[in-house]
């Protein structure tokens, strides 16, 4: 880093062709992947810390030998080579040369090679450094989210906005219009209709997969008074007979009308309610999709509108703006020079939020690195396509999915944006967790998210199955959202535990239902200066494994354990980690499985059913769940549910088994590698999750 300071006249690809070709590669590796002299200084200051970086790859290569022979060896492994360089997958080779793979480096720069240049030697010293064996400290980032600051982010919450719409006015012409939906469909005509919610929907043939779209329309109809719910029975009321001449379609169009001239805002809402009202009931009979209605040809006619030149979704998108640009300039004053704030974004989609906070962060260009993630490719290219900053980074991101596998590294971010994103995931507090991993200790969660449930939102987004995806407790009434006092109570118990939420200084405007949301991640992490791995054998005392502190994992005498609770107490018992009831559909690296762990663990599982797995199933099939299928597919006798459950053998208390880990040989023939290297370039693996079991642990 001293030797090539920031704007020294030297070409970054000279010095990385230097390195690769003209020094000797040592056991111990690190490897950068950078597109400028700033971003590996960036990358190695990092690394001095002792912090996590973006393109940043380290290796014993003792240690990673069994790995990078499987990866490197072999039809399969020169053509996996072959494609990663003629594609200039530069992590994934990093990666491989990180754990020992020799790298034919000169066919990576093809004819036009680099020049080789006067660096300075190693800088060996005589003397010995070993890391001192400590506890964990418990060290504590500083806190951004200052009372000063906080009260500088309610400032910038001032600003002009459109009167709003009367929400009285709002709401009627919504629940007419639903209320012509169903009479066109032949169904709640006239006062005294008396039907079961079941019948009803049986009646007007409703698809399954509306099932709760239908309940929440009845909530509507119910509020305004048309109809009454008690349990499972619909009865019409007399206010629908008094809705009669306001369901005319003049009367309807002129209610309309003047909804728009009081708040021009919510003409996009009015145009997709009228969208709705000719082709509502073909939708929830499942004869045409939703996206039909929706996006017209494909088109963002309809819904384009709601999101860009919106003054409400300006509004917000502002308050995201000013936000990162606070965080931003109080951050920096903490940095080192040359250090850099890592922005995560979690579902771009088109860029809604992004074009303002890009504009805001301009300033900071050299300073910041902005990542746009979103789980469709097709949105991420859009992104590269039209949003062209030097500080950018674009990629695929399952927020939804551990994050570590799909190759982000924990920590490494210093702010995670999302938009209108988290509350559209099945399990809001796994996601949250998910963000968490990627934050450093005290880095902010921002969250720009509608936080009331509006009777046009569920008639019109609900007919979207990603309406309807969440499968935990934590929501609204028939929506997927959280109002913002239970964003605060689920931010806090997933780690967050200081929260502030921005919203319109007005109270009374209750017509925008949105929130700016900023969650701290608590700022308490775990620092040791010995990197050391202590792990205890296994030891087996009468028949019964131990766990953690003692605690013992056996299957009452007289009953059969079941197959998953056989391979999780072997599991349990090897890792030792006090972990009595595993997850059984999370992966076993989750649990601080590795490759010596694996062949304790297949040894054990082997013994116990009498079978002959090896130690990479515990790879290829890497939860309890999946391991029991490919056991009863492969094995189907050794299942305890279909036979008798064998006698125990006693062991002697004294003389108890020790479980050795043993090296196994890599399995012959290319196929399973083919099968592994898939996994891999589709993203489903990484190459840290794949050294994790079969890399060999140090």
């Amino acid at each position: 880093m001293e030797v090539l300071p920031e704007g020294t006249p030297v070409s970054l690809s000279d010095v990385a062709y230097t390195l690769q070709v003209g020094r000797e590669a040592m056991p111990e590796r690190l490897a950068v992947v950078a597109r400028d002299v700033t971003e590996a200084i960036d990358a190695l200051t990092r690394f001095a810390q002792g912090q996590p970086a973006p393109g940043l790859f380290t290796g014993k290569v003792d240690a990673a030998l069994p790995l990078a022979g499987l990866l490197s060896e072999g039809r399969a492994g020169t053509a996996f080579l072959q494609v990663a360089m003629e594609e200039r997958q530069l992590s994934t080779l990093a990666q491989l040369w990180s754990m020992g793979v020799e790298l034919p480096w000169r066919t990576l720069h093809g004819a036009e090679r680099p020049r080789k240049v006067s660096l300075p030697t190693y800088p060996f010293a005589r003397v010995r450094h070993w890391f001192p064996e400590s506890r964990p400290v418990t060290q504590e980032a500083a806190s951004l989210l200052t009372p000063r600051v906080e009260q500088a982010l309610r400032d910038s919450t001032v600003r002009e906005l459109p009167p709003p719409a009367s929400r009285e006015d709002y709401e009627r012409f919504n629940s007419l219009m639903l209320l012509g939906f169903f009479q066109r469909m032949g169904v709640l005509l006239r006062s005294g209709e008396r039907y079961t919610v079941d019948g009803l929907r049986t009646k007007l043939r409703v698809a399954p997969g509306y099932t709760r779209l239908f309940s929440a329309l009845l909530n509507i109809l119910a509020r305004a008074g048309y109809v009454q719910l008690a349990g499972a029975d619909v009865t019409t009321l007399p206010a629908l007979d008094a809705a009669a001449p306001h369901l005319e379609r003049h009367s309807l169009q002129a209610r309309g009308e003047r909804l728009v001239a009081q708040a021009p805002m919510t003409a996009p809402h009015v145009a997709i309610m009228w969208a709705c009202s000719e082709r509502y009931g073909e939708v929830l009979r499942g004869e045409i999709p939703a996206t039909d209605l929706l996006f017209p040809q494909s088109s963002m006619r309809l819904m384009g509108p709601m999101y860009k030149g919106n003054p409400v979704a300006d509004y917000f998108n502002a308050l995201v703006a000013d936000s990162l640009r606070q965080y931003v300039a109080e951050r920096l004053a903490q940095l080192p020079d040359g250090g850099k704030i890592r922005i995560l974004e979690v579902g771009a989609g088109t860029g809604g939020t992004t074009d303002l906070a890009l504009k805001a962060l301009s300033q900071y260009a050299d300073r910041i690195v902005y990542t746009y993630t979103d789980v469709s490719r097709s949105f991420v290219q859009y992104g590269r396509e039209n949003f062209r900053y030097g500080f950018m980074e674009y990629s695929v991101l399952d927020i939804e999915k551990d994050v570590v596998p799909q190759g982000y590294s924990a920590g490494a971010y210093d702010v995670v944006l999302a938009a209108n994103v988290l509350h559209a995931t099945e399990e809001l507090r796994q996601t949250l967790r998910n963000v968490k991993t990627l934050l450093r200790p005290g880095g902010w969660l921002l969250l720009n998210e509608v936080t009331t449930v509006h009777d046009f939102s569920t008639v019109a987004f609900g007919l979207l199955p990603g309406w309807w995806r969440f499968k935990d407790d934590l929501r609204l009434q028939d929506a997927p959202l959280l109002s913002s006092d239970q964003w605060r109570s689920v931010l806090g118990a997933e780690g967050f535990p200081k929260v502030v939420v921005l919203g319109h200084p007005d109270q009374h405007r209750s017509d925008l239902g949105q929130n700016i949301i900023i969650g701290e991640r608590d700022r308490r992490s775990l620092a040791t200066a010995a990197r050391t791995l202590a792990v205890s054998p296994a030891v087996v005392t009468n028949g019964h494994a131990r766990v953690g502190q003692g605690t013992a994992v056996s299957t009452p005498r007289g009953r059969r354990p079941d197959l998953e609770s056989v391979i999780a107490s072997c599991v349990e018992a090897v890792v030792a980690n006090g972990a009595v009831q595993l997850d059984p559909s999370k992966p076993f690296q989750d649990f601080g499985v590795d490759s010596i762990f694996a062949v304790s663990i297949i040894e054990r599982i082997n013994a116990a059913l009498g079978i002959a797995l090896r130690s990479t199933d515990l790879f290829n099939y890497a939860s309890v769940t999946k391991l029991a299928e490919h056991i009863r597919a492969t094995f189907p006798a050794a299942d305890p549910g279909a036979r008798p459950a064998p006698a125990p053998e006693p062991v002697s208390p004294a003389t108890p088994i020790v479980v050795q880990a043993k090296p196994e040989p890599a399995p012959a023939g290319d196929d399973g590698l083919l099968g592994l290297l898939d996994r891999i370039e589709s993203g489903e693996l990484n190459l840290d999750a794949v050294e994790r079991f079969v890399g060999g642990a140090s």
